[in-house]
């Protein structure tokens, strides 16, 4: 018999949930921290009531690992790997070759890497036209998408926010290093989350680029407190120890860690060094 509150989607493949849980202890973990993925809920304004459970709000700060950075031989394991060190969110890159010029990989890693976890699935997606493969994305099992205002569409960035939210996910918006934070004005009333890049899109291990996107950073969440806004700031890019800080000082709450998280042998130091760099 399953815990109460297991999402059905943990059974039904059954050698994924081997691989990502592999015991019966796993399994017990994984169902608490099911109940700690409820706050998270909270946090983005979902169904929780905010009298029974603490809220969490845009001044929290969390550690996402990226996906970008794991062994893709040994997808589970890795997914396991964030899983154990207490990651309540993972970030996934889709990368399309033409928006920026690497490919990652597409709906079918969303969709097996739901199969092994019930961390929240923050896919980011650096591609053209992603209204037209939205619905993929969205089935596959994301939880927010985030896409970008220098990308071509369609429909329009506003028309693809609205069909984000009305299938019950979160949105977001993104902004190229060059893009200026004026760029976002016409859509931050409608987002749950404005990631603004720290390195240019394409490839991981980047140096942080400080001096480019940390005023921006700083425009962002002067707006959104002037404006009494709830959207989440997040950075993506070159977060490091020594860089996590600097981000938070301008106003993040969201840190994406790719290398520094996946790179050393131990994740889960990793997560309490890079959680400690931003108490």
């Amino acid at each position: 018999m399953k815990p109460s509150g297991l999402d059905g989607r943990q059974m039904v493949n059954a050698s994924a949930s081997a691989v990502c849980y592999g015991s019966a202890a796993k399994l017990a973990r994984s169902w608490l921290r099911d109940h700690e993925k409820i706050a998270v809920a909270g946090w983005l304004g979902c169904v929780l009531d905010p009298a029974t459970m603490p809220a969490l709000t845009h001044e929290t700060p969390l550690i996402l690992p990226s996906l970008l950075a794991a062994d893709w031989s040994n997808v589970g394991v890795e997914v396991a790997k964030a899983d154990r060190a207490g990651a309540k969110w993972l970030h996934l890159d889709v990368m399309d070759g033409s928006f920026v010029d690497n490919i990652s990989f597409g709906p079918q890693m969303i969709q097996t890497v739901r199969k092994c976890t019930d961390m929240y699935l923050d896919v980011h997606l650096m591609m053209h036209r992603a209204d037209h493969y939205l619905e993929r994305f969205l089935k596959a099992g994301a939880d927010n998408i985030t896409i970008h205002v220098e990308a071509n569409y369609d429909s329009s960035v506003s028309e693809t926010l609205k069909r984000i939210r009305t299938a019950g996910k979160h949105c977001g918006i993104a902004l190229h290093p060059s893009t200026p934070f004026e760029a976002a004005l016409p859509y931050v009333h409608d987002i749950d989350l404005l990631l603004v890049m720290t390195v240019v899109p394409g490839f991981g291990g980047q140096p942080f680029m400080e001096k480019e996107t940390m005023p921006k950073l700083a425009a962002a969440c002067e707006y959104r407190e002037q404006h009494s806004l709830k959207y989440h700031l997040e950075v993506d890019g070159g977060i490091y120890v020594h860089t996590a800080p600097i981000a938070k000082q301008h106003g993040a709450n969201l840190f994406v860690c790719g290398t520094s998280f996946f790179g050393p042998e131990n994740t889960e130091a990793a997560m309490r060094q890079l959680e400690d760099a931003v108490v």
